[in-house]
């Protein structure tokens, strides 16, 4: 089976610190992972192959070498070099959240509501939410999908006498933790959590796409805030070919960056000095390093007039492509990711996070800040226009996180969020951003 060719020509970054076959194994493997280069496509020749990409046949030869050992790519002697079966880089790593997993990795994905009621607690979610037999919950099943292709079917249980009024959020664009933490002021420590090998139900294997019978990745979990109490019970049933498991489940250090900003004219989310138990903490010389690392002066920009928010994108791009924080087609991955991630882009009202894969052209990690004026759309309705861009560039969820901490915590203080978006220069910004 043959696919499509790319419009989008291998070009040797030289600039890079990257040799040539990482960075041309990088370029295959975004092909696979969107989906231009299928399952069971047949690359040509080793000879033709490496002609047209204008490299080394060793060059060729290594990147194939790296994608087989991720099996991403298979060689049947005799027959020729194949696209395998893909398994995008889909690692339920800890957090609280599998939405947040999926954003900070900037893996587009779609949630899809399958129900959403109260009910009477069946007798063993009772049992975990510490309620009284058939006492009623809020239930809420979704099915999230990866590129069209089903993932993981959720469900939650969750005291109705707390949060019932949540029956009528929309949780196809927000996630779960995220929602209790703005709206009820919470903060979500840890989670107890069991991770077995079941058999799928009929049901579920038609939502996920599997045949019943067929094996599956069953996590059971109950979520605990700071203070001891249940909050919510769940089970999930991952695809084992599309979802790796790290055991270890620990809060995230910069999990909550999409859940500390304030939203206008909800008295509900927490203010700042609410915001402290979350470990908001004032900037100390070791957060305002880590920052100023990552976003230094030359990054940031102030008042920059787009015409729409693929350009303010872009300009994005540029900063870190010329800081050498990543290849120059990184700031139209971000744009694709933004189409893909729709509403989760703009994560507050007047603030948008652009981000892509690593594999998108990565070299470094590496964060850039654009204030915009105009305000711009962004096509979000609840938080448009957008003032304030800030684009994030990172190898893994980790490297960054003392950096996210402190910009999440200037934004979650009216105060110095406006202060930032007014701020007339670069330096009085990055004086801003750092608490000076």
């Amino acid at each position: 089976m043959h696919g499509k060719s790319s419009d989008m020509p291998f070009q040797v970054d030289h600039t890079s610190s990257q040799p040539i076959y990482s960075q041309l194994a990088a370029w295959i493997e975004t092909r696979i992972n969107s989906g231009e280069w299928e399952a069971e496509y047949k690359f040509p020749g080793e000879v033709e192959f490496a002609q047209s990409l204008g490299v080394s046949r060793g060059s060729l030869r290594k990147a194939i070498s790296v994608l087989i050992g991720k099996g991403l790519i298979i060689q049947i002697h005799g027959k020729g070099t194949f696209v395998g079966q893909p398994a995008p880089d889909q690692t339920y790593s800890g957090r609280l959240s599998i939405y947040q997993d999926l954003m900070l990795l900037g893996i587009p994905f779609t949630t899809e509501v399958l129900e959403q009621r109260i009910m009477p607690a069946p007798e063993q979610e009772a049992r975990r939410l510490n309620l009284s037999p058939a006492e009623a919950v809020l239930y809420l099943k979704r099915l999230r999908r990866v590129k069209g292709e089903p993932v993981v079917v959720q469900e939650s249980f969750l005291p109705a006498n707390r949060f019932g009024e949540l029956v009528k959020t929309d949780f196809s664009k927000i996630g779960m933790v995220e929602t209790l933490e703005r709206q009820y002021g919470l903060s979500l420590q840890w989670a107890s959590s069991t991770i077995s090998i079941a058999r799928v139900t009929a049901s579920l294997a038609g939502l996920l796409k599997l045949k019943t019978g067929d094996p599956v990745l069953f996590h059971e979990s109950v979520l605990f805030d700071d203070t001891g109490i249940q909050v919510e019970t769940g089970l999930s049933w991952f695809r084992p070919d599309r979802f790796k498991f790290k055991t270890a489940i620990r809060r995230g250090e910069n999990e909550p960056f999409y859940t500390r900003f304030v939203s206008h004219g909800d008295a509900r989310i927490p203010r700042k000095d609410r915001l402290d138990k979350y470990t908001l903490r004032e900037p100390s010389s070791s957060t305002s390093s880590s920052l100023a690392q990552f976003l230094p002066l030359e990054r940031i920009l102030v008042n920059y007039a787009a015409n729409d928010w693929r350009e303010a994108v872009l300009k994005a791009g540029e900063l870190l492509y010329s800081a050498g924080a990543v290849q120059e087609r990184y700031g139209q991955a971000m744009i694709n990711t933004a189409i893909h991630l729709g509403p989760y882009f703009v994560v507050a009202p007047g603030i948008a996070i652009a981000h892509a894969l690593p594999t998108e052209g990565v070299i470094r990690p590496a964060l850039a800040l654009l204030t915009l004026q105009p305000p711009l759309p962004f096509g979000n309705t609840e938080n448009d226009p957008v003032r304030l861009l800030i684009a994030i560039a990172a190898i893994d969820a980790t490297q960054h996180v003392e950096a996210l901490k402190e910009i999440a915590g200037v934004l979650s203080d009216l105060d110095r969020q406006k202060s930032l978006m007014q701020a007339a220069t670069p330096q009085e910004a990055f004086r801003i951003l750092n608490g000076n």
